[in-house]
């Protein structure tokens, strides 16, 4: 990473991401960008002349505070804070965002909350979001968790699991089949009144050999880095399962493509990692789409096997070919 790029707005819950972001521009490489975005304010520029000035001397002090093992630099913006934030990593492809999250709001203050929603959902390079506190400088991240749905899209958070997993961090994969509707049985016939209870049943059997083959497939990827991974299906709604995996595991970071498969057979990625965005007690890393590859996907990868049964064929794992 050329750069963590970590906005401030001058609060102690801003601050809060700046224990994991040293800790990953440590581990990952890098410089360490604070960053203060000034809005234009009419009204409070007439009385208070010098907001740059305070804001530059606001940053020092922090940087004065995070400064050693990796370099430190400082960044005074103005204009719209999340205009400006995704210029900023923009202008540097090889970046990651590390930001806390609140609700707080103030003429000199970022709103935080919705700042970090439109970052996550604008911006063109990861972006961590720090909820929870901590008034202790945090270790680098050791237990990490991959949710993955089958799809290509979904395994482009792998190469920074990857990148992590090299310094220690051991990696637990996930993978959640949604229970099928009622109606679905029907399928078999090509008529969803004429439906199979038993056929549910084999469904939800299908689904879950080739999601099991597909993870232990990615793992034995994995394992031959020599890293130490774990693997796990689980059946229910994956926001739920996803979100109770990360506290089961104890995961310091949940890292997740905000982009998976879509249709009437696939859960959509995008409206689960929002939901694991806001549900989660810890930090989230999100990759957008256009840092994911461009890649045909591996059929049917929402966790349903195909309709004639059996796992799914061995595959390469595009997202990690740029690490071979």
């Amino acid at each position: 990473m050329a750069k963590i790029l970590v906005p401030l707005d001058g609060s102690p819950v801003s601050e809060e991401a700046l224990s994991l972001a040293r800790q990953l521009a440590s581990t990952l490489g890098g410089t360490l960008e604070l960053v203060h975005v000034v809005e234009p304010v009419p009204l409070l520029d007439l009385l208070v002349s010098d907001r740059n000035g305070e804001a530059e001397r606001y940053l020092a002090r922090v940087a004065e505070g995070v400064a050693g093992a990796v370099p430190v630099r400082v960044r005074v913006l103005d204009g719209d804070p999340v205009t400006e934030l995704l210029r900023c990593a923009h202008q540097a492809p090889d970046s990651l965002i590390v930001m806390a999250t609140h609700r707080r709001a103030g003429l000199s203050r970022l709103l935080l909350g919705s700042v970090a929603d439109k970052v996550v959902r604008g911006a063109t390079v990861p972006v961590v979001v720090v909820r929870q506190s901590s008034s202790t400088v945090a270790p680098a991240p050791r237990r990490l968790l991959v949710p993955l749905d089958g799809s290509v899209k979904a395994e482009a958070a792998l190469p920074l699991a990857v990148r992590l997993g090299r310094e220690g961090a051991a990696i637990a994969l996930v993978r959640v089949i949604p229970p099928p509707l009622p109606w679905a049985a029907g399928w078999v016939d090509d008529d969803p009144t004429q439906s199979d209870p038993g056929q549910l049943g084999r469904m939800v059997d299908e689904a879950r050999l080739e999601a099991r083959s597909s993870l232990a497939e990615v793992a034995r990827d994995l394992r031959r880095r020599g890293l130490s991974v774990t693997w796990e299906v689980r059946l229910g709604r994956p926001g739920d399962e996803i979100v109770r995996a990360a506290e089961t595991t104890g995961a310091d970071l949940v890292l997740m493509a905000t982009t998976g498969a879509h249709g009437s057979r696939r859960w959509s990625f995008g409206s689960v990692t929002d939901e694991v965005l806001r549900r989660s007690r810890g930090a989230v890393l999100v990759v957008p789409p256009r840092t994911q590859p461009d890649a045909r996907p591996a059929p049917e990868p929402s966790g349903w096997a195909s309709r004639t049964g059996g796992a799914a064929r061995p595959r390469a794992l595009p997202a990690l070919e740029q690490l071979r």
